[in-house]
């Protein structure tokens, strides 16, 4: 036994390990090492207090009672920001930018008339989405949540040249191109960590984030008969500036005022499906079977911590999967030249990408790694109407047809909530 008296100082780095054993005890057995502890005491003081800095520390046991370490843990401050960071992206990509057809429809025409033609539309999208991320620190083990608000807004336009009545060896097809612009806000709640490591209900800061997208792509689609398919690529390249603000009265987390960073990225998605009648053709009854997929890659440049170094997500793969049925009631128009439908929809989303990482890099110091969650799986509720009306090309425009259509999306899922409207209008020429 020895005593050891007066104020000692040392200096300690994070360990690759996030360990740095503090006391060891030769003795092995359980009970005796509990008797030695007992007539033992240790004092730590000097460590930043737990939520005020990059890292949280604490004293853990190992072994049975030999060791004692203190085990280093990256900040819920930047491990929250890490986490809204993946899940935003994760929310843009499966729900701001919802895995959708070309708005392509069929064309009501005579036979002696031209089946081909340029066609011109857009879309508008608005919603909100609540989303949990989780995060866990790969060397420390300590995990947590971060639950993240988003409100979004887009507008989409395409333009193709179509062809109907069978043109190619009896297939409809369009050809065609899109751009857009989303924007929106997310707000990220930073809660205060117990002194074991576990996320508590005290708000400690808020990370606040407006993002601005644009992109756009190529799309081509084939429809025969009650059966129909489209395939599309698109390349975007998304803003982010994100501000970190501490509660009145609470020490600042971390260093992020008005960092900007971007994501870059290319996404090929693609549906196919079919179309049944129910009951008689005068019914207007209709069962629509549908799946499809969206494969993006992702790129994020490193986010600027100030004087706490920096943060990486690093290059994600995300894989989403979709599975849908619709029924829908159509009927034409007294005036014989329009025709109105309502449907209802119910979707199944797995996003089945691997579980996105990122880097936390202090000043000076050697990278940590984050494991991050992403969204899952969710299902989605869609209500809405489609209206085709047959224009008349020799009364002031050289439109053919107009399309319109409406729809409510409502979305769950275990650590997700939203809803969104979508309106969409198309010319055909």
């Amino acid at each position: 036994a020895f005593n050891v008296s007066g104020i000692q100082t040392t200096e300690w780095a994070n360990a690759p390990d996030g360990r740095i054993p503090i006391i060891t005890h030769k003795i092995t057995d359980e009970t005796g090492a509990k008797q030695e502890l007992a007539r033992s005491k240790l004092n730590i003081t000097g460590l930043p207090r737990i939520n005020t800095g990059a890292f949280d520390y604490e004293l853990v046991s190992t072994g049975k009672f030999e060791t004692f370490d203190l085990q280093s843990s990256i900040g819920s401050g930047i491990a929250s920001l890490a986490a809204a960071v993946g899940l935003t992206q994760t929310v843009i990509g499966g729900i701001v930018n919802r895995p959708t057809s070309p708005y392509v429809g069929s064309l009501a025409s005579s036979p002696e008339e031209d089946p081909c033609g340029q066609g011109n539309w857009a879309r508008l999208t608005g919603g909100y989405a609540n989303a949990e991320g989780r995060y866990t620190d790969a060397v420390s083990g300590k995990s947590g949540t971060a639950p993240i608000s988003l409100n979004y807004r887009g507008l989409q336009v395409g333009t193709d040249f179509a062809c109907f009545g069978g043109k190619y060896n009896g297939w409809d097809m369009a050809f065609g191109g899109i751009a857009g612009l989303n924007s929106g806000s997310t707000s990220n709640n930073v809660f205060k960590v117990d002194s074991s490591g576990v996320s508590t209900t005290d708000l400690l800061s808020i990370t606040t984030t407006s993002f601005g997208q644009k992109y756009g792509g190529a799309y081509v689609t084939a429809s025969r008969g009650r059966f129909f398919s489209d395939l599309q690529y698109r390349y975007d390249d998304t803003e982010y500036t994100s501000t970190n603000t501490a509660m009145p009265g609470e020490d600042q987390v971390v260093d992020l005022t008005g960092s900007v960073y971007n994501t870059k990225g290319s996404t090929i998605s693609g549906s196919l499906g079919y179309s049944f009648p129910i009951g008689e053709p005068a019914d207007g009854l209709s069962f629509v079977s549908s799946t499809g997929f969206a494969l993006s890659d992702l790129s994020t440049g490193k986010i600027g911590l100030g004087n706490d170094g920096d943060l990486k997500v690093a290059d994600t793969k995300s894989r989403i999967g979709f599975l849908s049925g619709t029924v829908a009631k159509s009927a034409v128009r007294p005036d014989g030249e329009s025709l109105l439908s309502y449907f209802g929809t119910f979707t199944l989303y797995d996003d089945f990408g691997n579980n996105q990482t990122a880097v936390y890099t202090p000043a000076g110091g050697v990278g940590r790694e984050l494991t991050l969650s992403n969204a899952g799986k969710y299902s989605e509720f869609s209500t809405g109407f489609d209206f085709v009306r047959v224009l008349d090309p020799g009364k002031g425009s050289k439109a053919r047809q107009f399309n319109a259509n409406i729809r409510v999306d409502t979305r769950v899922g275990d650590d997700l909530d939203s809803m969104g409207i979508a309106a969409q209008f198309r010319l055909q020429f």
